[in-house]
């Protein structure tokens, strides 16, 4: 079994003073303020340490073209000694926070875990939202509704006493949403008090641990002072808080199931425009692997790392507004046919109209405008849950498979009843050009992610091929731990298993057969809408 070394911040400065990272030397002198967290005083689990563990990282709004910025070593090695999909893309929606980590922890598709996003109507055209006080707690009765099997309830097949742990900085959601239903033993996030900073980003201030009911982590946790700063603090501070705080509870009860959520990126990334401001981005990507590094050396260091797989995926991607559409001239016509957007919606691309039985009429008047930003309106079936086009749309048919597809995989009573398909690097919106940046949007640049594997049975130094999705993580967990999950949406990824079982492996290749097209087809509309060749998108099998 490989070992994989944890770059420690002294070696990324070394690199600085080699030339590598002078643009990041700010941020690491600033961060080495911060020593390592103490440790929980107390008895251990008495859980065996032998066995295989699980360390899940998601990366938020990391885009895979973000690596390139900067020398990511942890990642870097990670990758190395396992396997990448380079294809790898959200393949569902909405592609946001809360139905992402709750497919992570589920293996299904939001249609059958409920999680639409931050907000829709359910079917009785009762307003559902996860901004208010109290979203935290609604979302994560809602997963118990579901009645989903969870990652952590694969885990306690074979380790009944196993503890998990879902962890965030700011993003109270992808906590609850990993850690919700009978998943985590204990959901951990950072309550603050959030202000805007003059360049758009996010300060946070009166930091302290919180948690859901029926989740609380130990008191001695909750109350330990390390974890109350006054602040300010930034996002970086927060992603550093989240792993201070799950190094806490590997000390103290080595928890066999740990996910965590680093939230830096998708915050700055929304201020920036991510791909728009290179130089930030860059400072966000060193951070991030300095955190990912902090949590493997752990590991490494207690001997538990060749035992352990690692997941490190990103949730979803990120597009700057390069362009943007109008807001109003949509909402004007939407009121023309009869119809508008939900009063409470915040949602620009999918929307829930107040009158659903005007969908057609909605996605006509939009059509009629004759947007060239606009590739097509997508409107619900009145009383079902398929997505019609009207007459004379510009969407050509390997982009209708992909949406048909895609639209599927939330489709149902709580679904939009109308979906705006925009160009890549195109938002509904009226900041200045190249200033923010959204991911609701359903284009390539917003379903493509970072996926790598890592651990026992994996194979080493792979990269593949196949489009691996969000949904694929919790089968393919379960077969390396020799369980079957059944009635998953998602398959095993058997070509990156050092023994894969040959039935597995043709479910997959069968799967590639149908996802390969979709996938090209969304990352050569992406190539037309920027007016560049399609050459990145000539590996995928179509």
């Amino acid at each position: 079994m490989r070992k994989v070394q944890a770059v420690s911040r002294s070696a990324l400065v070394r690199a600085v003073r080699n030339g590598v990272l002078l643009l990041l030397l700010p941020l690491l002198v600033r961060s080495s303020i911060f020593a390592e967290p103490p440790a929980l005083p107390g008895p251990k689990c008495d859980d065996n340490l032998k066995g295989t563990r699980i360390l899940l990282v998601v990366l938020d709004a990391v885009r895979p073209d973000y690596l390139d910025l900067v020398p990511m070593p942890n990642l870097e090695a990670i990758q190395q000694e396992g396997t990448s999909y380079e294809h790898a893309w959200v393949g569902q929606l909405i592609n946001n926070t809360p139905p992402s980590h709750a497919t992570i922890n589920t293996g299904v598709f939001p249609r059958q875990h409920g999680v639409i996003g931050f907000e829709w109507a359910d079917q009785f055209g009762r307003w559902i939202t996860l901004f208010e006080v109290g979203g935290e707690e609604r979302l994560s009765k809602l997963l118990i509704q579901s009645g989903v099997p969870t990652l952590a309830d694969l885990v306690r097949q074979i380790y009944p006493c196993a503890h998990s742990v879902a962890i965030s900085g700011p993003k109270a959601h992808a906590a609850v949403a990993m850690g919700g239903h009978t998943s985590a033993d204990w959901i951990l996030y950072a309550s603050s008090s959030e202000q805007a900073t003059p360049e758009g980003s996010a300060q946070y201030s009166d930091v302290k641990p919180a948690t859901v009911p029926g989740h609380e982590p130990p008191a001695e946790l909750l109350q330990n002072r390390a974890l109350y700063e006054p602040g300010p603090l930034g996002p970086e501070d927060l992603d550093r808080w989240a792993v201070d705080a799950a190094l806490m509870l590997l000390q103290r009860y080595q928890p066999r199931l740990l996910m965590v959520n680093l939230a830096e990126a998708d915050v700055v990334g929304h201020a920036t425009g991510g791909t728009t401001n290179p130089e930030n981005m860059s400072r966000v990507m060193a951070s991030l692997d300095e955190q990912l590094g902090r949590l493997i050396d752990w590991y490494r260091q207690e001997g538990l790392l060749e035992d352990t797989i690692i997941v490190v995926i990103s949730d979803h991607g990120m597009v700057p507004n390069e362009r943007n559409v109008e807001p109003n001239a949509i909402f004007k016509a939407l009121n023309d046919s009869g119809t508008g957007r939900h009063p409470n919606a915040t949602a620009r691309t999918h929307i829930w109209l107040t009158d659903p039985s005007k969908g057609s009429e909605a996605a006509e008047a939009i059509s009629t405008l004759q947007e060239p930003a606009i590739l097509g309106v997508y409107y619900k079936e009145p009383g079902g849950s398929n997505y019609l086009l009207p007459p004379g749309s510009r969407l050509e048919e390997p982009m209708r498979a992909t949406l048909s597809y895609l639209l599927s995989t939330y489709a149902g009573p709580t679904s939009p009843d109308l979906v705006i398909i925009l160009r890549e690097n195109t938002l509904l919106a009226k900041w200045p050009e190249g200033s923010h940046g959204l991911h609701g949007e359903i284009t390539w640049g917003t379903q493509h992610i970072v996926f790598t594997l890592y651990g026992p049975g994996i194979e080493e130094g792979r990269v593949s091929d196949y489009p691996a999705r969000l949904v694929d993580i919790v089968p393919t967990v379960a077969s390396l731990m020799g369980l079957t999950f059944q009635d998953r949406d998602g398959v095993v990824l058997a070509d990156a298993f050092e023994k894969p079982a040959s039935e597995e492996l043709v479910v997959q290749q069968n799967m590639q057969r149908v996802l390969g097209p979709l996938v090209y087809a969304l990352c050569a509309q992406s190539a037309v809408d920027r007016g560049v060749p399609a050459t990145e998108c000539e590996s995928i099998t179509k």
